[in-house]
């Protein structure tokens, strides 16, 4: 019997949310946290209201003296010192490849030239790794996603200046989904999570028909004009 996991994602979807999602909808924190330690980073999971509704947060903070990985060759190198499990570590680097190409191609550079300045740091490449492994441990053999909200306005990113909302890479990497400016300003789905849904997801909208069989809702930093929220919807 196939199962299914599907996105909701009226409010966006931060770097946080779909990792919240997953460990509320059942995926287990402690192997999850392995692969976050030895990135060199730490997970905290709590319970936050959000709206009225009660999400699960995830934080990752890197520990002292972590570096960092700004190029898909020190990704590769990065992935391979830690020795995470390989779908764990496959899955990561195809999240890079999409965020690196894309810079690429915004910048006109090859994919080996390509540097990722903020999103480089440790606790980015910890959270990237540690969504793959939560979904790839909920067993899902299909995961879609409905309307995303982007956002509107403009917002400040390191080394680009003032860009509008949707970052370009944003919008470049969501290619093929379904999109909406969504509540209020402000950046509500960014390039990290954006990569995610872009390698872990396929666009449909409506939900599919399933029996529904578990819900997980991931909160993340920002509390918008709708709840900060993620719902999976998990059935078959």
């Amino acid at each position: 019997m196939t199962r299914l996991g599907h996105i909701l994602a009226p409010a966006g979807i931060s770097r946080e949310m779909l990792l919240g999602a997953a460990v509320s909808g059942g995926a287990p924190v402690e192997p999850i946290a392995d692969v976050v330690q030895r990135l060199g980073c730490q997970l905290t999971v709590a319970e936050r209201a959000v709206g009225g509704l009660v999400a699960t947060h995830a934080i990752i903070e890197a520990l002292p003296g972590t570096g960092r990985a700004d190029s898909l060759e020190s990704i590769h190198r990065l992935i391979e010192r830690a020795g995470v499990d390989p779908g764990v570590a496959s899955g990561t680097v195809a999240v890079y490849e999409r965020l690196i190409s894309a810079e690429a191609i915004l910048h006109g550079s090859d994919i080996a030239s390509a540097r990722l300045h903020q999103l480089g740091e440790a606790r980015y490449t910890a959270l990237i790794a540690a969504t793959v492994a939560a979904f790839l441990a909920l067993a899902l053999d299909r995961i879609t996603v409905g309307v995303i909200a982007l956002g509107s306005g403009s917002i400040a990113v390191p080394g680009h200046g003032t860009l509008p909302v949707p970052a370009p890479a944003t919008s470049h990497l969501l290619r093929g989904f379904r999109v909406i400016g969504g509540p209020g300003e402000g950046e509500l789905t960014g390039p990290t999570a954006a990569a995610l849904v872009a390698a872990l997801t396929h666009p449909e909208v409506p939900v599919p028909e399933m029996t529904l069989e578990g819900i997980g809702r991931g909160a993340g930093r920002v509390d918008t004009a709708r709840p900060g929220v993620a719902t999976l919807l998990i059935g078959t």
